[in-house]
C-alpha cells in the first residue's frame, strides 16, 4: 500500500521555562530550599496518508489518514541543600 508521510515541526513555546524557588539559611554556611520549574517545548504532529490502488487500472479503492500528536511539557520540583564556603 503506498503511503505518504507529512511531519510538522513543533512550534516554539510562547515563553521559556518558568519557575522559582525559596531558600532558608539553617546555619551560617548551610542553606536548604525548594525549587520549581515548568517547561513547555511545544507540540509535534505527524500525519500519514495511505491508499489502496489497483495497479492495472489505477483506480483508488480506499484512502485514509492517521494523525499522531504529542505535547512536550512538564514540571520539576526539587529539594536543595547548599554549603557555602
Amino acid at each position: 500500500m503506498p503511503c505518504l508521510l507529512r511531519a510538522q515541526r513543533p512550534k516554539p513555546a510562547q515563553a521559556g521555562p518558568r519557575g522559582g524557588g525559596i531558600g532558608y539559611a539553617i546555619m551560617p554556611n548551610w542553606i536548604i530550599g525548594v525549587d520549581y520549574l515548568h517547561y513547555d517545548l511545544g507540540r509535534a504532529n505527524v500525519t500519514a496518508f495511505g491508499a489502496v490502488i489497483d495497479p492495472a487500472s489505477g483506480f483508488v479503492f480506499s484512502a485514509g489518514s492517521l494523525t499522531a500528536s504529542q505535547s512536550v511539557a512538564g514540571d520539576i520540583v526539587r529539594g536543595v541543600i547548599n554549603y557555602k564556603l
